[in-house]
């Protein structure tokens, strides 16, 4: 059986990380985006916003990650990414 952790410890974990920016801005951006889906879904068409949704998803994961630094395979990953902006564009006209 694991020991048990007071919550004074638990609490000061939680305190040292709410002032880290390293862990507030990713939940604040987090946060942020998932009020923007529910505000989204409240007032617009699901047959417009999931698709839309589900395909800009990719498309950020894709970029959030060639912005971190990681490989995006190929140049093929890219022209995706754009076909899914080209393709999203096309939705909202």
């Amino acid at each position: 059986m694991p020991p048990t952790v007071g919550t004074s410890e638990y609490s000061m974990n939680a305190s040292s990380l709410s002032v880290q920016a390293q862990y507030v801005l990713p939940l604040a951006i987090n946060l942020s985006g998932s009020a923007v889906y529910y505000y989204t879904l409240g007032n617009s068409s699901l047959s417009m916003i999931v698709p839309i949704t589900n395909s800009l998803t990719f498309a950020f994961t894709i970029l959030a990650g060639i912005l971190l630094g990681e490989e995006m395979g190929s140049k093929d990953t890219l022209y995706g990414v754009a076909l899914v902006f080209v393709g999203v564009l096309l939705m909202l006209e």
